[in-house]
C-alpha cells in the first residue's frame, strides 16, 4: 500500500531547522518500529531551500545564526510483500520502505533506482500465514540503521 502526506503537515508555524528535521526522521522510524514493522528508509537528501534554491536567502539575512534545512515535501512509504518464500506456499516475506520526494504520485527514477538496490534478504522480515517472525535484536538493529541514517544528515 502507498502512503503519502506533507511531510511537514502539522507544523503549524516556523522553518525546520537541521536539528527539527533529525527528530522528525527518528520520530518517523520509531512509529513504524512500534507498529512492529520491519522499516527502511532510504537516503535522505537534505537541503537549504523550501522549494527553489534561494527561496529562504531573505530568511538567512535576518537570523544569520539560524540552519533553515528541509526535507522534500512528501514524505512516502509502500508495504511491499512478497508472494512466498521458496517452496513453502505459507512462506512469505514483507518490508515497509520510506523516503521523501518532490510531488505527490509514483516515485522519480532515482527513488526508484533506490528501492530496487534494496538488500531484501537482509532487511525484510519472513512470516507464516499471520504469524510474524521477529527477534527484539532485529528491532533494535533496525533502529540503529535508520537512526543511523537521520545522524549522517549533519
Amino acid at each position: 500500500m502507498l502512503r503519502q502526506r506533507y511531510t511537514y503537515e502539522g507544523l503549524v508555524e516556523g522553518i525546520p531547522s537541521d536539528e527539527f528535521n533529525r527528530w522528525h526522521l527518528e520520530r518517523r522510524i520509531r512509529s513504524f518500529l512500534e507498529l512492529d514493522c520491519r522499516f527502511h528508509l532510504l537516503e535522505v537528501q537534505m537541503r537549504n531551500y523550501r522549494r527553489r534554491p534561494g527561496d529562504l536567502d531573505h530568511l538567512r539575512q535576518l537570523s544569520p545564526r539560524r540552519d533553515y534545512a528541509h526535507l522534500p515535501p512528501i514524505e512516502t512509504t509502500v508495504d511491499f510483500e512478497s508472494e512466498r518464500i521458496g517452496c513453502d506456499p505459507d512462506a512469505r516475506s514483507r518490508l515497509t520502505l520510506g523516503w521523501y520526494q518532490e510531488d505527490f504520485g509514483l516515485p522519480a527514477l532515482s527513488i526508484r533506482d533506490q528501492i530496487r538496490a534494496v538488500d531484501w534478504d537482509d532487511l525484510a522480515e519472513d512470516f507464516y500465514g499471520s504469524e510474524t517472525h521477529r527477534s527484539q535484536s532485529l528491532l533494535r538493529r533496525g533502529l540503529e540503521m535508520n537512526v543511523g541514517l537521520a545522524q549522517t544528515l549533519d
